[in-house]
């Protein structure tokens, strides 16, 4: 009877070890996608602002094309893809 009980009690540990092991699994798989995500955010950013007509860096809006921005002195992007410094 002893050793019967003694392996189900190691089959409960060995359960609940694994149930642990896929949590923290899970949790540091999570992590990484919000890590990443929150990364990202600059990125995200500077290219809504370029889209909006605005500087990536700063956000100052670009009335004309120039080659830098007024603001921050960060080279601007124009419509073709090309810095206005390239052209």
């Amino acid at each position: 009877m002893a050793l019967s009980t003694a392996i189900i009690e190691l089959a409960k540990i060995a359960f609940v070890a694994a149930a642990v092991g896929m949590a923290l699994v899970a949790t540091a798989r999570g992590g990484w996608l919000i890590a990443k995500w929150v990364i990202d955010i600059p990125a995200r950013r500077a290219t809504s602002r370029v889209r909006e007509g605005r500087c990536g860096r700063c956000g100052y809006v670009l009335l004309t094309v120039q080659d830098r921005c007024p603001e921050c002195g960060a080279p601007t992007a124009r419509g073709d893809g090309q810095t206005a410094s390239d052209a």
